[in-house]
């Protein structure tokens, strides 16, 4: 099997300032829901501004903008599939404290290494494993640790028991 290589001090800051500013953004969404502002709106403001700087990005780069026949059909369908996923993510950061609703929105490295394991028989790499085993400890200590005023003690220690419960099993699952 091929190794790895390792990540650059450069990509790795990059990395980190992606993450940083990733969450930056839902923590402001989730500021600007408790002043108001609806999902809606959030949602086609965060896409306004995106398509603006990606934009700005193609004519700067001069990049040739040469969309075929297939391209005319599936963009905008991949454009409302985008739309759909923000909606769903912020309607998340909404009604749950932002950590949470992020820590559950990307699960989905879990659900594709185990729907892999059930379609296709893959088994999962041990660093998969491993980050999977990372990101269930990241889940029980924001749940144990989330208590705000609107939420009692007893509602962090269910979302707890709840995301082990749901978790665990499929970490087994995938390590058979």
């Amino acid at each position: 099997s091929a190794t790895a290589a390792a990540l650059s001090g450069t990509a790795f800051a990059a990395l980190l300032l992606i993450a940083f500013m990733m969450g930056a953004n839902h923590v402001a969404a989730r500021m600007a829901f408790d002043h108001g502002l609806d999902v809606a709106t959030a949602v086609t403001v965060r896409s306004g501004v995106t398509a603006l700087v990606v934009g700005l990005l193609v004519v700067v780069q001069r990049v040739p903008v040469q969309l075929t026949a297939r391209h005319r059909r599936t963009l905008p369908l991949i454009g409302l599939l985008v739309g759909l996923q923000s909606l769903c993510l912020y309607s998340a950061v909404a009604r749950l404290p932002v950590a949470l609703a992020l820590l559950a929105f990307n699960t989905y490295p879990l659900w594709t290494a185990l729907w892999a394991r059930v379609a296709y028989g893959h088994r999962p790499e041990p660093r998969v494993l491993r980050a999977q085993r990372f990101k269930a400890c990241g889940s029980r200590i924001s749940t144990s640790r989330l208590s705000t005023r609107s939420q009692p003690a007893s509602h962090s220690r269910r979302s707890e028991r709840l995301m082990v419960s749901w978790a665990k099993p499929r970490w087994l699952a995938m390590s058979r």
